[in-house]
């Protein structure tokens, strides 16, 4: 019923985003599926902008229902009137050639996270790709044994999976369903770890799933870990599809294109590889739908196809801004590119194109500094080119400096291979290519990814967001220009073979290189160069067949369309190897640790009866989390965190606490809950909260109450296991208990 619910709440956000969309649209046709996409996107933006004004101001909550109300009106307004020429929208044999294409796509794409989808959404795709092929003997023969397959592989690796259907890391889902809880029902002025305080986390697309989640009523984690996924995964498969689409010569062009920058990968040195897909960062899977979407309307709106175009634009910015501060400043430097090269090297822009990319600019900057910024942040960032590679692997702590941020630099453009193929093969084509909107924004975003994530360093590879951001977006831009490209060089069937070939082991010898476990320097290098190789084998490959073995000097764009094709062959190479070696160990560990990731039952009981027996509005606060220690031992938790972004400082002084299944279960706001996830300096009233928290549990004084109580904490809850006390009389009353806690009112 979850899911159907969803459902129900999804739709008129659906169905107002489409409307809208085409009541915008200049053009006098739309394809369904674009209008699907884009229309998904304008929905959900606009639903909850319009919700959290009615959070905020403490309304009803019904503001996500306006847009659907206002669209309705204006539309039957429009039609009946005849005032505007709505678009006529093209579906017939859609299903064929878009709809079951995408869904395999989408399928593949995020099996690459959930592993068990993974079989079955790659012969999804051999029965799509089929249908692009010229016919052959036996084709819907072959077609139908792939959808058996698929569905076979499908009831296997489902009936069998481990019984959680994300990939979840606890830190961070029990930390995203409680934000989405927090920020639907008590919006942005309050944030759910650190009661009385403003949310500074990028939290848009939290904001759209907690509203779901609240008008679902839906059980915990079913709407962040299930739905909002799938939803997302076939919607960004969407956009993708139709701006490869939008002036594709060939559907062929557009499937293989898609396919490609969906399910394209890198060596998984950080995450799960360089795709577009990371579910261990959802906030960073989500934006794309945001800042996809804001680029295709950019596109479309430099040909003067879009109403409104500088507000719509403006809003879809801030809007990726307030999900994603990654994808938010490279979208910033993607419309600074086309102001560069445009306004002033070639001044060959559009006034329109011009002030919507001079609007994303600004609301990217303005939404940042009102609503993100945090002074002396503990996770800002320190110019250290290259240097952030000893973060991913630790032992390179101990190499110099010039070797460290040389790896660093090779492995940013490593990571960046496939993009950076893309366009020298479309400048070695065509020596206007600056007067492209596709290229220029394509340069401006890889560009200014690889300088952010080579030249800054936050913690734990941080910086390498930047570097995701850029290699997507660029990688999709590069590809719709290709699809449009008329005279690409052609390539002989056996040249493709080999290239596929060359490009299938370089991927293969990133796991061939040997892993040894040793601490000695060889053995760090040869860890390292799994990343690192290769890209540069890549390179070398390409040098050594342009200057040494060909003496005829062909045209280079043809050495380029074979280099590009083989990076583009190693990025998919990667999403299978990495399936093939990382499924069993996910399999294993969510077998071995799958208890761990969700709340044991006395957890999930004293959450229930919190939820039931207190007012909404109700703070409350708990000494879970926190490990039994003297209140001396406490200051660890308070000292500032340096070793993370500092080579020099091996062992780390600082201690912080990260549990959130309490707050994540507890649909309340809490008074101070995992201090990893606070983004600001430890100020003296977090100080004072922590002790308090800490010292009531096992040593009530009046202090503690009164702190408290100025604090607006109306209930505390005792995890049983660090104090030995079963009375706090009389400063407060047990009013539940279980074997794991004590639920005290103060």
């Amino acid at each position: 019923m979850d899911y159907l619910r969803a459902g129900f709440v999804i739709a008129p956000q659906l169905f107002a985003g489409c409307l809208i969309y085409l009541l915008i649209l200049k053009r006098s046709e739309v394809a369904v599926v674009e209008l699907l996409s884009i229309g998904f996107v304008i929905g959900i933006t606009t639903s909850t902008i319009c919700d959290q004004i009615f959070v905020n101001l403490s309304w009803l909550k019904i503001g996500w229902l306006l847009p659907l109300l206002i669209s309705t009106i204006i539309g039957s307004f429009v039609i009946w009137t005849k005032k505007i020429k709505v678009a006529k929208v093209a579906w017939r044999g859609e299903f064929k050639n878009s709809f079951f294409p995408i869904i395999a796509i989408a399928t593949t794409a995020l099996g690459t996270e959930w592993f068990w989808l993974f079989p079955s959404g790659v012969f999804l795709v051999v029965s799509a790709a089929l249908i692009y092929f010229p016919r052959i003997r036996f084709q819907k023969i072959m077609v139908r044994i792939s959808l058996l397959a698929s569905a076979v592989a499908m009831f296997y690796m489902i009936s069998t999976r481990p019984k959680i259907w994300w990939m979840l890391e606890e830190v961070e889902y029990p930390f995203f369903e409680a934000l989405s809880s927090s920020v639907a029902n008590w919006g942005i002025q309050d944030y759910v770890l650190n009661s009385g305080t403003d949310v500074k986390y990028h939290w848009f697309t939290y904001a759209w799933v907690g509203l779901v989640d609240r008008a679902t009523n839906a059980e915990n984690f079913r709407i962040s870990t299930e739905v909002a996924p799938v939803a997302l995964a076939i919607a960004i498969t969407g956009l993708v599809w139709s701006l490869v689409n939008r002036r594709s010569i060939s559907q062929k062009r557009t499937f293989f294109f898609s396919l490609l920058s969906m399910a394209a990968s890198s060596y998984p040195i950080w995450g799960g590889g360089m795709k577009l897909i990371m579910l261990s960062s959802p906030s960073q899977f989500f934006a794309f739908t945001l800042s996809i979407a804001t680029i295709f309307l950019l596109i479309e709106s430099s040909e003067d196809k879009i109403r409104l175009s500088p507000f719509l634009i403006g809003i879809m910015a801030g809007a990726t801004m307030l999900s994603k501060v990654f994808h938010g400043v490279i979208l910033a430097l993607l419309a600074i590119s086309l102001v560069l090269v445009f306004g002033v090297y070639s001044r060959k822009i559009s006034k329109l194109m011009l002030l919507n990319s001079l609007i994303v600019i600004t609301s990217t900057a303005f939404i940042f500094l009102r609503f993100i910024f945090v002074e002396n942040s503990q996770h800002s960032f320190k110019f250290a080119p290259g240097d952030f590679i000893w973060q991913l692997q630790g032992e390179l702590r101990s190499f110099p400096n010039i070797y460290v941020r040389t790896f660093g630099l090779m492995a940013i453009f490593s990571l960046a291979v496939l993009p950076i193929s893309l366009l020298a093969l479309i400048k070695s084509g065509d020596e206007n290519v600056f007067r492209s909107s596709y290229f220029v924004m394509s340069m401006g975003s890889i560009a200014g990814g690889i300088f952010l994530a080579s030249a800054t360093i936050a913690g734990d590879g941080e910086n390498l967001y930047f570097l995701h951001s850029s290699v997507i977006l660029s990688s999709v831009l590069s590809f719709s220009q290709l699809s449009e490209k008329q005279n690409l060089p052609k390539i002989s069937t056996k040249a493709i073979i080999y290239a596929s070939a060359f490009g299938a082991c370089l991927a293969l010898t990133s796991y061939a290189i040997p892993n040894f476990d040793s601490g000695s320097k060889i053995s760090v290098v040869l860890r390292t160069l799994k990343t690192i190789a290769p890209a540069w084998m890549l390179i070398i490959a390409l040098v050594v067949t342009r200057f040494v073995v060909n003496k005829n000097r062909k045209p280079k764009s043809r050495y380029f369309c074979v280099i590009a094709l083989v990076s583009s062959t190693m990025c998919l190479a990667y999403t299978l190897v990495t399936w093939i070696d990382f499924a069993p160990q996910k399999t294993d560990e969510f077998r071995r640790n799958g208890s761990l990731y969700l709340a044991q039952p006395d957890l999930k009981e004293v959450s229930s009866w919190i939820n039931l027996n207190t007012n909404q509005d109700d703070i409350v606060a708990s000494n879970f989390g926190w490990p039994s220690m003297d209140v001396a031992d406490l200051e660890t938790f308070s000292q500032p965190c340096i070793a993370y972004k500092s080579k020099e400082v091996r062992n780390e002084t600082c201690k912080r606490t990260k549990n959130t299944l309490l707050v994540a279960y507890t649909k309340r706001r809490f008074w101070l809950q995992a201090t990893v996830l606070q983004y600001s300096e430890f100020d003296n009233e977090i100080k004072q909260r922590q002790l308090v928290s800490v010292g009531f549990a096992s040593n009530p004084i009046e202090r503690y109450v009164s702190i408290m109580k100025l604090g607006g904490v109306d209930w505390f809850v005792v995890d049983r296991s660090t104090t030995s006390l079963k009375s706090w009389l009389p400063f407060a009353e047990i009013k539940y208990s279980n074997d794991s806690f004590f639920v005290l009112k103060i």
